[in-house]
């Protein structure tokens, strides 16, 4: 006997950046989103400002309007006359502290009590 699972609507997903919900999606135009989110889902086809305002019923101007935010926004870059997943930022270098001398350290020293004592400080200094 064979099993599929019908997966429906989510058998034909598409990715859209974390930023935009984090900070974009209280600010942006609702012409603004719907144009990323259509940019998004026709990402391998071929694209024009036409054609967005003829699937979405708003103005080639809005569309227009809409990729310059998100250019803006840097989610976008324009190439020519076409509009292109822009590049990454570079990281920002995080500088790590430098290790601590044993003789910095001395407020970590823990306070062994009770009968294992030595076992816990040799467990304590093989680890550090």
């Amino acid at each position: 006997m064979e099993y599929r699972i019908n997966l429906g609507a989510w058998s034909s997903v598409f990715a859209v950046p974390a930023e935009v919900a984090d900070r974009h999606l209280a600010l942006c135009s609702e012409s603004q989103i719907k144009v990323l989110l259509w940019l998004l889902r026709h990402a391998d086809e071929k694209q024009d400002t036409a054609r967005a305002a003829q699937a979405l019923h708003i103005k080639e101007a809005a569309v227009t309007e809409a990729l310059d935010y998100w250019v803006g926004a840097g989610l976008l870059a324009r190439s020519g006359s076409a509009y292109i997943p822009a590049e990454p930022a570079p990281a920002e270098e995080t500088a790590e502290p430098a290790p601590r001398r044993r003789s910095e350290r001395k407020e970590e020293i823990p306070r062994f009590t009770g009968t294992l004592f030595a076992v816990e400080l040799i467990v304590f200094i093989t680890k550090n």
